[in-house]
């Protein structure tokens, strides 16, 4: 998987968390681990459009970046 990829969250908070998104430069691909940002529901969001929350469209749905929560996850469970 390579930076800014889009993957489908696999967590229990996949409803509010559809997708994350890789941040982690490809340079470190050889790390176990991938450094993630979860892309929650816009209508789920408490934060107005700003440029640290940038929305986007993802197969049909409204996403905002959670740059708040970033989280390092292992590259078996992201599939």
């Amino acid at each position: 998987m390579r930076q800014f990829d889009v993957l489908r969250n696999p967590g229990r908070q996949r409803e509010a968390v559809p997708y994350l998104v890789v941040l982690q430069s490809t340079r470190f691909e050889g790390a176990k681990t991938r450094f993630v940002a979860p892309l929650i529901l816009a209508s789920q969001a408490n934060v107005r459009e700003h440029y640290l929350a940038p929305r986007f469209m993802i197969e049909g749905t409204l996403v905002v970046m959670d740059v708040f929560n970033l989280a390092t996850l292992p590259v078996e469970r992201l599939g």
